[in-house]
């Protein structure tokens, strides 16, 4: 593994580390897809009706990132996918996605060489600004 790949991952973990969002992570269980750990984390924090920031997460064995897929989203099973952007080689994609208040799922499509799958993480409840 590179330096710059290390950098880029202490770097985010440290920043994750200082960001004071709490128990960020809890809300959506990682799922496993070939050996690689995928976790969701949502920005704000519980997420809300409107403009939400998702960040997945792809941790490969001995917690290295895995940099080498292609990171979809969406939040209901009609929505066109929306491709994340890659932070570096940090295994962190991003995307910011609508969220409307019937909305009970992300979808996250995963490629990978010629794999690919769908994991599906259920959301709790959005909860209006005000709350």
């Amino acid at each position: 593994m590179n330096r710059f790949a290390v950098f880029s991952w202490v770097t985010v973990l440290g920043l994750a580390a200082c960001s004071g969002g709490g128990d960020v992570a809890s809300v959506f269980k990682p799922q496993v897809w070939h050996g690689v750990q995928i976790a969701l984390e949502s920005r704000p924090q519980p997420m809300r009706p409107g403009m939400n920031e998702l960040l997945i997460l792809a941790t490969g064995p001995r917690g290295l990132p895995v940099a080498d897929m292609v990171v979809s989203l969406r939040t209901n099973d009609q929505a066109p996918w929306r491709q994340g952007i890659q932070d570096g080689e940090s295994g962190v994609f991003r995307r910011a996605v609508q969220m409307n208040p019937g909305d009970t799922k992300v979808y996250v499509r995963l490629q990978r060489g010629k794999s690919e799958s769908t994991l599906v993480y259920p959301i709790q409840s959005l909860q209006s600004p005000s709350s």
